[in-house]
């Protein structure tokens, strides 16, 4: 096989053939154990042209190589694009099988840069690499690395999890630990570009990966799939997918956010790595992931007009402790407490609330369905319910693929007569020490919740469909004088989406613009 500097390796559309081939074998078990999905070439050309710097001795890591599919990329940018003199090409993969495919790969790659003037050695390892990173202390210093790694959650008591906390990594899934390692081992100025779940962008659970993470790189560009199926559809993987790429250098004044529909990428005329539905924004790196806040959220505004709600959101001063208000996912789990749930409701119970009784910003209850309406006041369940006294806020955990807002929030007087409330746990409470808030406050924070803007700043920094407690508290609020004045002079449940957009301009804007 010829290497022509000017076109493709036809090796990439080999190594496609053998990744959609290998796809059809590889069983649903192997899948889970392994979290194995496979990236397609197109993805993989574009991953590799977001490297800015080939020295002429590049040292290059895949980790989790599968049947070499990104290795393929990286060379054919490399040799294609640029000059390096030695590349010394280090795979590393676990699964036996995949090294089968994996050495074929490498095979035909060394026979067509044997006529190249560019010299490649290859190391395959059959290792597992997390452990191979983390009891080999000089097992690094790569200047490029490139990664689809594996997606499996990751069991704080699992021997992976423990060893990787010994070694100061905190890590959820097994992609965030592929990463952590993955910028330990970076040289000085090395880059790592990887394609991975956008879950890790906010949320506790990857708190302590994000803090570690990008105090060891720095942003430098961002990739965001619109279409959630398309980037692995051969692999029915419906996770929202970014590409990060990422540098060890201090932080530059901006970051790119670029998006594609899809993984409909292609090579221009002039020799360009792009989409027809390519689009691409700098933002401020401080808009993008703001090193002064402990939570280290990833935005990923992809416009001028999400640019403007990120900074408008911002701008507000206050945090629910500020306006003496808190968040609890609802207490009542309702297979712990099944001998005490009742379908009608009676002195002897307490109104039992579910996301099924929340229709819009209106409570229907009780309603006739599969769902309890109620919980019966025992010994047990009492410590799980709250006073029914004054206004809650509830929204759902959970936003189905029909709404279409994330985030609706609806207001719940406690105008049943009995003492005690019980909330399921698929509902987050706004409340003041598990009571209500006052009928003001409780009006006035629903309207700015189910504003149009909140709604599309939370989709900016969450790319699932999970509405978390933690990821409410962690907004910025109007003040409490704010909420209060709206919701004094707006009671009512019965306000269009345009009603309250226009609400939230008049009453937020101006504290927003004064900040």
């Amino acid at each position: 096989m010829s290497l022509n500097t000017k076109k493709p390796l036809s090796i990439l559309e080999v190594t496609d053939a053998a990744r959609l081939l290998r796809n059809s074998e590889i069983c649903s078990k192997n899948r889970k154990y392994f979290g194995q999905y496979m990236t397609p070439f197109s993805i993989g050309q574009f991953m590799a042209s977001l490297f800015k710097a080939f020295p002429e001795k590049t040292k290059f890591l895949d980790p989790g190589s599968g049947i070499g599919s990104l290795t393929a990329s990286f060379l054919d940018e490399v040799l294609s694009n640029w000059r390096a003199k030695n590349i010394a090409v280090t795979c590393v993969e676990q699964d036996e099988e995949m090294i089968k495919v994996l050495n074929n790969t490498l095979s035909i790659i060394k026979k067509s840069s044997d006529k190249t003037n560019t010299k490649i050695d290859f190391e395959v390892l059959n290792e597992d690499y997390i452990l191979r990173s983390i009891e080999d202390s000089k097992f690094g210093s790569f200047t490029h690395i490139i990664a689809n790694p594996p997606y499996k959650k990751l069991g704080s008591q699992t021997d992976h999890a423990i060893k990787l906390s010994k070694s100061g990594i905190k890590a959820s899934n097994l992609y965030a630990a592929f990463l952590a390692l993955s910028a330990e081992q970076l040289a000085p100025g090395g880059e790592l570009v990887a394609i991975v779940p956008r879950s890790f962008c906010n949320g506790p659970y990857f708190k302590a990966f994000r803090k570690y993470f990008f105090n060891r790189v720095s942003l430098q560009q961002v990739h965001v799939f619109k279409s959630r199926k398309d980037a692995f559809k051969t692999d029915s993987v419906l996770q929202e997918n970014i590409i990060l790429h990422v540098a060890k250098i201090p932080p530059s004044n901006n970051v790119l956010i670029s998006t594609s529909l899809g993984a409909d990428f292609e090579k221009n005329a002039n020799g360009k790595i792009t989409s027809p539905t390519y689009t691409q924004l700098k933002q401020p790196y401080k808009m993008v992931l703001d090193h002064s806040s402990d939570n280290f959220i990833v935005y990923l505004p992809t416009s001028l007009n999400e640019q403007s709600i990120v900074l408008r959101m911002q701008s507000f001063l206050s945090d629910l402790e500020d306006i003496k208000v808190s968040i609890s996912t609802g207490a009542v789990v309702d297979f712990r407490h099944k001998n005490d749930l009742e379908n009608t409701f009676d002195r002897h119970c307490a109104p039992l609330l579910y996301a099924c009784h929340l229709r819009g910003r209106r409570l229907n209850w009780p309603m006739l369905g599969k769902k309890p309406n109620a919980i019966r006041v025992t010994e047990t369940s009492k410590s799980y319910l709250w006073a029914n006294e004054g206004y809650f806020v509830v929204t759902k955990r959970f936003s189905s693929k029909e709404e279409k807002k994330r985030i609706v929030a609806t207001v719940v007087k406690s105008d049943v007569s009995h003492k005690y409330i019980g909330f399921e746990n698929h509902l987050n409470v706004f409340h003041n020490s598990k009571t209500g808030l006052s009928e003001a406050l409780a009006n006035g924070l629903s309207i700015f919740l189910n504003s149009t803007m909140v709604d599309q700043y939370f989709r900016i920094f969450n790319g699932h469909t999970q509405v978390n407690a933690t990821d409410l508290r962690m907004m910025r609020y109007p003040s409490v004088d704010v909420l209060l004045e709206v919701g004094q002079n707006v009671q009512s449940n019965e306000l269009s989406q345009s009603d309250i957009d226009t609400i939230f301009q008049k009453a937020f804007h101006k504290e927003s613009m004064a900040a």
